[in-house]
C-alpha cells in the first residue's frame, strides 16, 4: 500500500512537473493571428491590429489605402483577407507589415491574380534585410487565382510582401510568434530549474 501511494505521488508531482513547463512555455510563444474577423470589411491602409498583445501595423507607404480587407474568395480557410486594390485602386504596391516587438516566425496564406508568382517576403530588422522567402503558388481545382502559403523563420520586425509578375494580391491567416524578452526567459529558466529540482529530490527518495 506505500509503494502504491509513494507512486501515486510520484505520477501527481510528474504530472504537475510537466504541466508548470506547458503553461510557461504557452506564454511565451503564443501566437497571434491577424485579420482574423475582428476588422470591418474596407479596413484600408494604413491600419493596426493586436492580438495577444502584439500589434502589426499594416501599411502601403508608396500608396496609402492600396490594400483593404474584404471578404475572401481563395480556397484557403478564414472568411477574411487583405488585398489590393483598396480605395486607392494602386496596383504593383508593396505592403508593409510593422510588428511592435520583435518575432521569430511569420506564416500566411496569399493568392495572385492572373500568375503564379513569384510571391516574395522581405524581412527585416530594424532598416536592415535579415532574410527573403519566395515562393509560387498554384490554381486549385474549381478556383480561378493561383494560391500559396509563405513562411520565414528568424529574428525580424517587419516585413515587406511584393508580387513583380502580378498587379494585384491577396494575403490571410497572417501568423506572427514574438520573440520571447531576456526577462521573459529568465523567468521560464528559473521556473523549469525549481521543477528539476524538486525532481531530482523527489528521485533520491
Amino acid at each position: 500500500m506505500q509503494m502504491n501511494s509513494s507512486r501515486n505521488s510520484w505520477s501527481g508531482s510528474r504530472i504537475a512537473a510537466l504541466a508548470v513547463m506547458l503553461l510557461c512555455g504557452t506564454a511565451l510563444f503564443a501566437q497571434s493571428t491577424f485579420i482574423n474577423g475582428e476588422l470591418p470589411t474596407g479596413t484600408a491602409t494604413t491600419f493596426s491590429d493586436t492580438v495577444n498583445g502584439l500589434t502589426a501595423t499594416f501599411s502601403s507607404p508608396s500608396d496609402p489605402g492600396s490594400f483593404a480587407t474584404t471578404t475572401n474568395f481563395f480556397s484557403f480557410a478564414g472568411w477574411q483577407l487583405l488585398s489590393d486594390p483598396g480605395p486607392a485602386a494602386a496596383s504593383n504596391i508593396p505592403l508593409d507589415i510593422a510588428f511592435s516587438a520583435p518575432v521569430t516566425s511569420i506564416s500566411m496564406d496569399f493568392g495572385l491574380s492572373d500568375t503564379s508568382g513569384p510571391f516574395e517576403l522581405q524581412a527585416y530588422a530594424g532598416s536592415n534585410l535579415v532574410g527573403t522567402a519566395i515562393v509560387d503558388g498554384t490554381v486549385p481545382g474549381g478556383f480561378y487565382f493561383a494560391e500559396g502559403a509563405i513562411n520565414y523563420t528568424g529574428v525580424f520586425d517587419s516585413v515587406v510582401l511584393t508580387s513583380s509578375t502580378t498587379q494585384y494580391f491577396g494575403v490571410a491567416n497572417i501568423t506572427a510568434t514574438p520573440a520571447p524578452e531576456p526577462s521573459s526567459l529568465m523567468l521560464l529558466g528559473t521556473a523549469l530549474a525549481g521543477v528539476g529540482g524538486f525532481l531530482r529530490r523527489k528521485l533520491a527518495k
